[in-house]
C-alpha cells in the first residue's frame, strides 16, 4: 500500500498504477510516473532507515520489508525509451 500511497501522494501526474496477479504464484504492483529527475534508490542503494521523528522516507524501507523483490526501473514502451520510471514490487504468493 506504501508503494501505491506515495506515488499517488507525492508524484507529479501522469502516473500509472499497474496490478498484475497469477493466481497462487505472484502479485506484482508497478507504480510510473514521468518524472526522471526523482528517481527513489534501488533496493541496493537504500540509505539507513530514517528515525522514529521523521515525518517521511519509510515508504521504500516497508517496501523492502514486505516485498519478496522490488527495483526501480526506467519507463519503457516496445523499444522506445520513456520519460521517468517505475517502482515494480512483486510478492510471492505460492503457499509452499
Amino acid at each position: 500500500m506504501m508503494l501505491t500511497s506515495s506515488g499517488f501522494v507525492i508524484r507529479s501526474p501522469p502516473r500509472c498504477l499497474r496490478l498484475t496477479h497469477t493466481p497462487d504464484v505472484l502479485l506484482r504492483i508497478e507504480v510510473s510516473d514521468t518524472r526522471g529527475e526523482r528517481r527513489p534508490p534501488g533496493p541496493a542503494d537504500l540509505a539507513p532507515s530514517p528515525s522514529l521523528l521523521d515525518e517521511a522516507g519509510r515508504d521504500l524501507f516497508l517496501v523492502d520489508a514486505l516485498a519478496d523483490r522490488w527495483e526501480v526501473r526506467d519507463r519503457v514502451s516496445p523499444g522506445v525509451a520513456l520519460p521517468g520510471k517505475t517502482v515494480r514490487a512483486e510478492l510471492d504468493l505460492s503457499s509452499a
